[in-house]
């Protein structure tokens, strides 16, 4: 999962917006026009420079513009404002790719359109969540909350 990360001292670390490339089930290696030129990974939510279609994800170049008001590729004068939402053809192709759960690393294995990856990963079981008995900050899986709370946790 990418996006803001709070480190320990406090400070936030941005880890990009796209999406990794190993989290695809393809044979052939996505094409580096599908990929974001600030975070190097699979657009997320792309959107494009106007004049010259350089394709961003849109957090990303968000995250750039508060910084300067040029595109990172072209230099053109660019804001949130002149921001363009990708092609029809761009948004299908990526809406069609294969991508494994958000939380594959917990366990798991669901396999999905990436049109379909929002809804999965809103009910997914292996959802890291946190106990709610007063004084427990264990992290367990969605599916294991219940047994945990129930059975296992000594708070």
């Amino acid at each position: 999962m990418a996006g803001l990360m709070e480190a320990s001292q406090g400070s936030e670390i941005w880890l990009g917006q796209g999406f990794e490339d190993s989290r695809f089930e393809l044979r052939d290696p996505i094409s580096p026009s599908f990929h974001c030129p600030i975070c190097m990974n699979v657009l997320n939510d792309p959107v494009m420079c106007r004049n010259n279609q350089h394709y961003f994800c849109r957090a990303c170049i968000s995250k750039h513009l508060t910084n300067t008001h040029n595109c990172p590729t072209c230099q053109d004068e660019l804001t949130e404002d002149t921001l363009v939402q990708a092609s029809r053809i761009v948004l299908e192709f990526l809406s069609e790719l294969r991508i494994r759960c958000d939380f594959f690393n917990r366990g798991c294995r669901d396999v999905m359109k990436l049109s379909d990856l929002e809804r999965h990963v809103s009910m997914c079981g292996f959802a890291a969540v946190k106990c709610s008995n007063k004084g427990c900050e264990v992290l367990i899986n969605r599916q294991d909350k219940l047994h945990h709370e129930a059975e296992v946790c000594e708070f």
